[in-house]
């Protein structure tokens, strides 16, 4: 591997790493209400599912991509946390995982026009572990 490229490298996990971390701080759940499981969302969630395939498409590496998926790991990981050992969304998987999971469930026709935090609920709902 040339200097380059493992350069490259050690800069990509860094970046991960380093959204990862933002996507944790931005992923404060608000418990407003039990009732129902209504809760506010907080942090840099924007964006429709079409948005999130578009920036994932185009610039798989770029900072956008790497942010979305920071957000929806911080949001998954805050689940995690606040609920018990019985139920953990991220247990068995790893990022790579999560971010097919939700590029798959985001080209469905009629996930199309929802919110990447809808697409997180989704995996949240779909992994009760």
């Amino acid at each position: 591997m040339t200097v380059a490229r493992e350069r490259a490298k050690v800069v990509n996990t860094a970046l991960r790493s380093a959204m990862l971390a933002v996507g944790l701080i931005l992923a404060r759940v608000d418990y407003a209400a039990a009732q129902g499981g209504q809760y506010n969302l907080m942090g840099l969630r924007t964006g429709s599912c079409a948005k999130w395939t578009a920036s994932h498409r185009e610039n798989e590496n770029g900072v956008l991509p790497q942010v979305q998926l920071s957000w929806v790991l911080g949001f998954l990981s805050a689940v995690g946390l606040m609920g018990d050992d019985r139920f953990d969304p991220l247990r068995g998987v790893d990022a790579d995982a999560v971010e097919a999971w939700i590029g798959n469930w985001c080209r469905a026709p009629s996930h199309v026009l929802e919110s990447i935090s809808h697409a997180a609920i989704a995996f949240r709902d779909a992994h009760p572990r």
